[in-house]
């Protein structure tokens, strides 16, 4: 008897769960998405670095997300703090500075060096961050 008290309601919370509407949280998170990569654009702009509208959001991501996991790994590697997400914009700022002087190129190149760099030196004592 109890079982099947239990299996009803159930089915009756179930019931009640299909009636409710379907939230488009899809839409919700584009939006903010879309507000995030303009607020991330402008931030890197009002910052002076040169060079921004040469990239997409998506080059400007794929390249910060590379930034933060390589430097991540790196700082563990070497039993160090993890540097902050505000020294790793820095680093963004030098690269995209870099490619609208010297070529994307060079600037990604010297981003490997930056990284081996760090590997054996760790932070650079300028790069207080961007903001």
């Amino acid at each position: 008897m109890e079982i099947f008290l239990l299996l009803f309601f159930i089915l009756i919370i179930y019931g009640i769960w299909k009636q409710m509407p379907q939230v488009k949280k899809t839409t919700q998170i584009n939006t903010l998405d879309n507000e995030f990569d303009l607020a991330f654009k402008n931030l890197l702009k009002a910052n002076g670095v040169k060079g921004i509208d040469e990239y997409t959001i998506d080059e400007l991501r794929e390249i910060f997300i590379f930034i933060d996991c390589e430097f991540d790994k790196a700082s563990q590697e070497r039993n160090e703090k993890i540097i902050s997400k505000n020294q790793k914009l820095k680093i963004l700022a030098e690269v995209i500075t870099t490619s609208s002087l010297m070529g994307r190129d060079f600037a990604l190149n010297h981003l490997d060096y930056e990284l081996q760099r760090f590997r054996d030196n760790g932070i650079r004592k300028d790069n207080k961050g961007l903001i």
